[in-house]
């Protein structure tokens, strides 16, 4: 690869980088453009999908039907004859908890089951799928005879666990719900017939209501049970209490209420002698204390003061102490006086002693009687307790016994059930769904088709995929033939085709900074990639520059030439590699082209042979030098080993590719062909590609200014 072509690399290595990071980013106008593309097959996709909703609504789905019954619950129970009830609050408010409850209750296994019982499911072939069908039990012939009935029989599940199923089936029917803001319960059965939805939601209400009433009517025969238990413990318990009475009254002294308050007036004035004789008792120890204190001082004077204070008597006249007598007197008088002293006080302790005792016994007399008259007073209490108790207990008791007959619930049925309503198949909402699920399906499929795309839409793809720049971008030409392709390059110099080829000759002309490249070698991976009238107008418009120009069809095998030129030659290369004809004479020139074209006939031996001879290297030496441009046209590289051949000979080697249709693997393992013979493609050229749907994947931008705005003044197409 020449310095030119490394350059062109280096590019389309910065255009690759570009278009990953373009890649990275979410293109809601290429997916737009994706999806319209498929639109027929999103269509065809939609069209499925309503067909297959119809059938699955009108012929596959069973119809289901729901019924409703509404029950209000009541915030108070009605009380019988004016008696309160028995197990609970009468008046009280459904709240959201207690609505929850009953919900629940009501979605039960226990009703479901009684409901299975009550409408005697057990033996309805629907809910039964084991039922026994009569006469069915009898044949004893068929294809497998008796033996086979008796294992069948050993698979039949018990009553209970039937029972089980059909009632969990049930509960899989019934939906119950609370109406916002009231106090109904709205309990619905689905189901597949209509009157059999009805019949299943009316008795379902049914049972709930006689359910209510039967665990009334229990808790009000245990509450009965149980205040007769209660009355009868609290009766003995307030004949115990009675009998402790008698039995504390029969053994205690205890007087009335009038007797206690006597003997507390009696301890009133007791105490208040025994204070007075303790007073008198003091005075007159305080009085025999003087005297004595008196005596033993020896004083007369003080003796005599003494006296005369403690009996209140004056002594008349003083007393003289120098006379005997008189002394004498003084002192009969004072121990007199002593005497009587202490035999007064002997009288007075004595008394008050007698006083103290009589008053002890009095008060614990009265304390005596104080504390069994307050244990009497417990007594009486705890008595009269158990009496208001058990006479609580017994007017309940009664109260149970009139209401026993009584029960009732809190809730009615205010809205029977009717003939169910269809709920399903909702024909609408089905055809809908799977037609909306087609329509993701196709879609998404159209994206995943569009996105695993393996051929090449890009020029810068392209040169990623393979490392090697893109010469040339050439639009499709108009024409059935290839010889009606050729005549459009030439009628039509002006058209976008002529003007893609001329943009590829550019891009040879300026591949090389030395030497003008004077040999040029077209192939392709696989056929149908437009190598051969590439070649062509490759050629004639190279000559459009004043050089000669020798198109060479090396292309032995399919000898395509003869399509775009009818004209039989006189010579071919074969004759020029054989030696039977010089190269001038066997060239056939074309004048509405302005080259000289080489044919192919048929070979005698081995095409690769006769490439790979020493003669076909003198006939390129001698084109070289009779021609200024060589365009040699070779067969596929997929195909056969002709290209890598004759490709030691080219200056330059276009390789072909078919926009939106050869694929990557081709691609890459064509240029592994190359490798392996030591050659490489100087460019690449990306052939019939179609500009009406480069708008439709939204990349026509990418491809030049052919299909832009206004290029329509350029080109004559």
């Amino acid at each position: 690869m020449n310095q030119h072509n490394r350059l062109v690399a280096d590019g389309s290595g910065s255009r690759a980088a570009d278009l990953a990071e373009d890649d990275d980013v979410v293109d809601i106008y290429s997916i737009l453009l994706a999806l319209s593309r498929g639109r027929i097959w999103i269509g065809a996709a939609m069209v499925l999908g309503l067909a297959f909703g119809i059938v699955w609504a009108e012929f596959l789905s069973t119809p289901v039907f729901r019924s409703t019954a509404t029950i209000k619950l009541e915030n108070d129970e009605t009380e019988v004859a004016g008696l309160p009830s028995l197990i609970g609050n009468s008046n009280f408010l459904w709240n959201d908890a207690l609505m929850t409850t009953e919900v629940g209750v009501i979605e039960s296994y226990n009703l479901a089951e009684k409901l299975a019982v009550e409408l005697d499911l057990m033996n309805d072939p629907e809910f039964n799928p084991f039922l026994v069908v009569e006469g069915e039990d009898d044949a004893g012939g068929g294809l497998f005879g008796r033996g086979a009935q008796s294992e069948a029989a050993e698979d039949i599940p018990t009553e209970d666990e039937i029972l089980y199923e059909i009632a969990s089936g049930l509960r899989r029917q019934v939906y119950v719900t609370n109406p916002e803001w009231s106090y109904l319960l709205d309990i619905s059965v689905i189901d597949t017939d209509p009157d059999r939805a009805a019949l299943l939601a009316n008795t379902l209400a049914e049972l709930y209501i006689r359910d209510q009433i039967e665990v009334r009517f229990e808790r009000t025969r245990e509450a009965k049970n149980w205040l007769s238990d209660e009355t009868v413990a609290l009766k003995k318990d307030l004949e115990a209490s009675s009998s402790r009475i008698e039995a504390f009254r029969a053994n205690s002294d205890l007087q009335s209420e009038e007797t206690l308050e006597a003997l507390n007036f009696q301890l009133k004035t007791l105490r208040e002698r025994v204070e007075g004789a303790e007073r008198d008792v003091q005075m007159l120890e305080d009085r025999k204390a003087r005297l004595v204190a008196a005596q033993a001082s020896g004083s007369i004077p003080q003796q005599a003061a003494v006296l005369q204070e403690v009996t209140g008597r004056s002594l008349g006249a003083e007393i003289d102490e120098s006379s005997p007598a008189s002394v004498d007197a003084f002192e009969r008088q004072f121990a007199k006086a002593m005497q009587d002293t202490d035999t007064r006080l002997s009288r007075e302790r004595d008394q008050a002693r007698t006083l103290r005792a009589s008053l002890d016994r009095q008060q614990e007399t009265i304390d005596r009687q104080s504390a069994e008259y307050v244990e009497l007073r417990q007594l009486e209490r705890e008595a009269e307790a158990d009496r208001m108790i058990y006479e609580y207990f017994l007017a309940r008791l009664k109260e149970a016994s009139v209401k026993e007959g009584f029960a009732q619930a809190n809730a009615r049925v205010v809205s029977p059930a009717f003939e169910g309503m269809q709920i399903a198949p909702n024909s609408p909402a089905i055809v809908t769904m799977t037609t909306f699920i087609a329509l993701i399906a196709g879609c998404g499929l159209v994206l995943l088709r569009d996105r695993f795309n393996d051929t090449y839409r890009l020029g810068e793809a392209l040169e990623n995929d393979t490392g090697l720049p893109v010469l040339g971008q050439i639009p499709q030409i108009p024409g059935e033939s290839r010889a009606d392709l050729i005549s459009y390059i030439v009628e039509k110099p002006s058209s976008v085709p002529a003007e893609a080829i001329r943009g590829l000759r550019t891009s040879l002309q300026f591949s090389s900074f030395d030497a003008v490249p004077q040999t040029f070698l077209v192939t392709s991976s696989v056929p149908g990639e437009g190598k051969t009238v590439t070649s062509a107008a490759l050629a004639h418009h190279f000559a459009g520059l004043g050089k000669a120009v020798l198109l060479v069809e090396c292309d032995v095998r399919r000898r395509a030439f003869s399509e775009m030129f009818p004209t039989p030659p006189k010579h071919s290369l074969l004759s020029v590699i054989s030696g039977e004809a010089g190269l001038l004479e066997s060239v056939q020139s074309h004048t509405s082209l302005g080259i000289d074209v080489l044919a192919s006939a048929e070979p005698p031996a081995n095409p690769v042979d006769i490439l790979s001879s020493h003669a076909f290297g003198c006939l390129i030496d001698v084109a070289r030098e009779a021609y200024d441009i060589i365009v040699i046209d070779t067969p596929p590289l997929l195909l056969v080993p002709d290209a890598r051949v004759v490709g030691q000979y080219a200056d330059r080697i276009l390789f072909m590719v078919h926009w939106d249709k050869t694929r990557r693997a081709q691609v890459r393992a064509a240029l592994a062909q190359l490798r392996l013979g030591g050659l490489s493609p100087d460019g690449l050229v990306l052939t019939n590609i179609d500009t009406k749907r480069l708008q439709a994947y939204g990349h026509g931008e990418r491809y030049g200014a052919y299909s832009a705005k206004g290029a329509s003044k350029y080109y004559e197409n």
